[in-house]
């Protein structure tokens, strides 16, 4: 392809004074077979893109295939893990449920005695103990809220009649000032 890429020269037609015909009429010819190249070269370059397009748009329409069937794969293999576990073991055995019923009555006589506070460093109980009885005190936060949101509803309500007083008052004196310099005129 470097062959066809390569520019034809006229050099020939150029260098001498007196071109020949002959020269001229090769000269033409080479330049359209590199014409001719070029088209070719240009037409296989955008028939090799289409080409690689397709199969890239192959690949992915294959690749969301295989993703496809490889979820439903490992669901279908969940399931069938799932039932076979299921199947295989069915029932407990009673030597862990006693076990269980056990652990649970020790840690409900534990909380029932007392006896877990002491195995908690009793200075965080208090630390604990003093921060709920201080969020007792917060019971009213709710009412204070509503009143604080009623206060800025008071505010702004208050500030746009002042704005409005305001803007008449302006409005007033400016229609004052006109009657008088009117009346002045008159006057003179």
């Amino acid at each position: 392809m470097s062959a066809n890429n390569a520019t034809p020269t006229s050099s020939n037609s150029l260098g001498s004074n007196s071109p020949s015909v002959t020269s001229s009429g090769t000269d033409d010819i080479q330049y359209l077979l590199y014409l001719e190249a070029l088209r070719r070269f240009r037409d296989d370059e955008t028939n090799i893109k289409r080409q690689v397009d397709e199969k890239n748009r192959q690949y992915l329409e294959a690749k969301e295939e295989y993703l496809q069937l490889y979820s439903k794969y490992v669901k279908l293999t969940t399931l069938a893990a799932t039932r076979c576990a299921l199947l295989t073991d069915n029932h407990l055995p009673s030597a862990k449920i006693s076990e269980a019923d056990k652990e649970i009555a020790a840690i409900a006589h534990k909380l029932s005695s007392g006896d877990v506070i002491e195995t908690i460093n009793a200075s965080e109980v208090e630390e604990c103990k003093t921060k709920l009885a201080a969020c007792e005190k917060h019971d009213n936060l709710k009412k204070l809220c509503d009143e604080l949101a009623e206060s800025k509803a008071t505010v702004r309500a208050v500030q746009s009649s002042t704005e409005t007083v305001e803007a008449t008052i302006e409005t007033a004196t400016l229609q004052s000032l006109d009657y008088f310099v009117e009346e002045v005129g008159r006057r003179n």
